[in-house]
């Protein structure tokens, strides 16, 4: 799958299971895309995800687990690689 908007990565060297999320916005006031990329090497969109949320995954006290429990069981999740 192709993704022509251009990912802005934010390294996550705290996290043992993801190395990286990324964003992808829409309009304003719209919901954009959520990127994980696993240490794996595993990379997953997750749609729909709203602007509030991505800031709450960034201030999270634990990014994987926070991925496990609020985005994984709550979005659409397409991968990339």
């Amino acid at each position: 799958m192709a993704v022509a908007a251009k990912i802005f990565w934010r390294e996550t060297p705290d996290s043992s299971n993801v190395e990286a999320i990324g964003w992808v916005a829409r309009p304003i006031s719209q919901p954009g895309n959520l990127f994980v990329r696993f240490r794996s090497g595993d990379v997953y969109m997750y749609s729909n995800v709203s602007q509030q949320r991505f800031l709450a995954l960034k201030r999270a006290d634990s990014i994987g687990t926070y991925i496990n429990r609020r985005i994984i069981p709550n979005y659409r999740a397409t991968k990339i690689t």
